[in-house]
């Protein structure tokens, strides 16, 4: 009979314990605009209840999460996290700590307001103009100043010499006021000089912006140099040069040269694009073909590392969208907690490029790698091969 009793109230308890929610969410429920909204819920029911959250969740988005969760931090929500490697959100509410909420918002005391009359004093406001004895008037002054004399400038070719202030301007006045703004319009030498070199620096600054995607151009090739397979774009007398590396990669250059249209033939092909004319020559006196002259070795324009025309930026480590993307695209979304600088790069470390951003995978041997983020300078001197559209191999 105890045996039936002590069973009877284990199965009462059981079926009286409230059972405590819980929530799942895939990565398309967690990128939705909704997200924030749906936490903020069940932030606010863990803080009414004393729950504690226990969550799992990809490293990376934790802060999101608690975010959410505790209303930007005006919530005190119980969070546990854990990490997941797995692009979706689990979270559990458990029985947690009892805490009090406390007013954020100091009550300040009552300040009685008294109405304080001011009585304004009287003050004697009419004043009697000053009398004079004599009168005058403007006209006998100007009357009593006679003939007013100026003098002209003469650049020290002749003596100054008075003029009536009611002298009419004469064909002589005429010519010296002309030579004068003559003399005071030219500009020296220097100055036209900086005039047209701060002209052509706006040039280049508006076609970098439009055509080279705000890029640093900091390379020149001159017209021989340049294919038809290059796109050219003109503004005045400057042109810049794109060219095509592999796959969607492209290096800018200057054209050494000033644009002359009677000289350098090109051929439009619309948007502002045109392209070198397949059977141009330059004009020096006699024809001479596209292709390089015997006297010009291949060095002068071979690229020896044409991959490494890329790393010509400062990688950032803080985007976190493109970090996600190469590490789901590349290494499996494996996590990524380390940094280098371009000189701790060794031969056969991978770089996997994105926007500025730079994932180095360096193999380990046995089917094992370890993993960094480049940042800082991408500049180096070591020869890279082109594996890819984003791969590169340090050689």
């Amino acid at each position: 009979m105890k045996k039936l009793l002590l069973l009877m109230i284990l199965l009462a308890s059981q079926v009286g314990a409230k059972e405590l929610p819980s929530w799942g969410m895939t990565e398309s429920q967690y990128k939705m605009p909704n997200f924030v909204s749906k936490m903020q819920q069940i932030g606010s029911q863990a803080v009414s209840n004393d729950w504690l959250l226990k969550i799992t969740a990809p490293k990376d988005w934790h802060s999101k999460i608690r975010m959410a969760l505790s209303h930007r931090g005006e919530k005190n929500v119980q969070i546990n996290f854990k990490d997941s490697l797995y692009k979706s959100i689990t979270i559990t509410a458990t029985p947690g700590m009892a805490l009090k909420s406390s007013n954020s918002q100091n009550q300040q005391p009552a300040v009685a307001k008294k109405q304080v009359v001011i009585e304004k004093p009287e003050m004697d406001t009419e004043i009697e103009a000053p009398e004079f004895e004599n009168d005058f008037k403007a006209d006998d002054i100007l009357a009593d100043m006679g003939e007013i004399e100026l003098t002209i400038p003469s650049n020290g070719n002749a003596a100054n010499e008075p003029v009536n202030a009611t002298k009419k301007p004469t064909s002589e006045d005429d010519a010296v006021e002309k030579i004068v703004t003559k003399e005071e319009s030219k500009l020296p030498q220097t100055a036209q000089f900086t005039v047209e070199n701060s002209d052509k620096e706006a040039l280049k600054e508006n076609l970098r912006k439009r055509y080279a995607r705000g890029k640093a151009v900091d390379k020149s090739i001159s017209y021989d140099h340049i294919t038809d397979q290059d796109d050219l774009y003109v503004a005045d007398d400057v042109v810049l040069v794109k060219r095509y590396v592999n796959r969607g990669v492209a290096v800018y250059y200057w054209m050494k040269e000033a644009y002359d249209p009677n000289q350098h033939r090109l051929t439009e092909k619309g948007s502002g694009k045109y392209v070198k004319t397949v059977d141009a020559t330059v004009q020096t006196g006699q024809s001479r073909p596209q292709s390089l002259s015997s006297q010009e070795s291949d060095s002068d324009i071979k690229i020896e590392n044409p991959a490494s025309e890329v790393f010509n930026f400062v990688a950032v480590i803080d985007n976190q969208d493109v970090q996600d993307q190469l590490r789901r695209d590349f290494i499996r979304n494996k996590a990524v907690n380390n940094t280098l600088k371009a000189s701790q790069l060794k031969s056969e470390d991978i770089l996997y490029v994105s926007d500025k951003t730079v994932l180095v995978e360096r193999p380990l041997g046995n089917s094992r790698s370890a993993y960094y983020w480049l940042e800082g300078d991408t500049t180096m001197q070591k020869s890279i091969e082109h594996k890819g559209a984003q791969k590169f191999v340090i050689q």
